[in-house]
């Protein structure tokens, strides 16, 4: 039943390996992590980064409450990467309330650039950059991508041996 439009996948996959041959792995009913979650349509594209600061791993994800917008919120794990240890927070409001999702955030130098798929006038790749992991976040107004067709899911890596990013995403439509 899609009671809050479409979706509603309100559970994350969580696997850990020590050696990247043997898999664990538990579903983390986002829904059910916290009474505070339980009306969440859907939570999807987790991406995870260590925090220096709080020598813990911090897992985002994108998710709404009811059929509210979507946006980024972050949480810290436990260290058997099973659940939740805190209730998920916002990251980062859009200006004018204004839908993102698919965040990925990246440490370049002493700043956090968080790139996600904004859904300001179409969908496309924006930043956002924080001297913070997960607070302060100040919107770079500026369209990342060149595209002229709705695209989302963007990754960022550094090319090994070189002060270059590469910036990759999905591209969902051709029209």
């Amino acid at each position: 039943e899609e009671e809050h439009g479409w979706g509603n996948n309100r559970g994350l996959v969580l696997m850990k390996s020590p050696d990247l041959i043997h898999w664990s792995h538990t579903v983390l009913r986002v829904d059910q992590a916290f009474p505070e979650l339980s009306d969440i349509g859907c939570a999807w594209a987790p991406e995870l980064i260590y925090d220096e600061k709080e020598n813990k791993t911090m897992i985002y994800f994108t998710m709404h409450f009811g059929a509210g917008k979507n946006k980024v919120y972050y949480a810290y794990m436990n260290k058997d990467f099973t659940k939740m240890e805190t209730l998920p927070k916002s990251i980062f409001e859009y200006p004018e309330g204004k839908e993102y999702i698919d965040a990925d955030i990246t440490k370049i130098g002493n700043k956090y650039h968080m790139l996600f798929a904004s859904h300001n006038g179409g969908a496309h790749i924006e930043q956002a950059i924080s001297d913070s992991i997960n607070t302060n976040y100040q919107l770079d107004p500026k369209r990342v991508d060149p595209e002229k067709v709705g695209c989302e899911a963007p990754t960022i890596y550094k090319r090994i041996g070189e002060e270059k990013w590469v910036l990759i995403y999905d591209i969902y439509r051709i029209d």
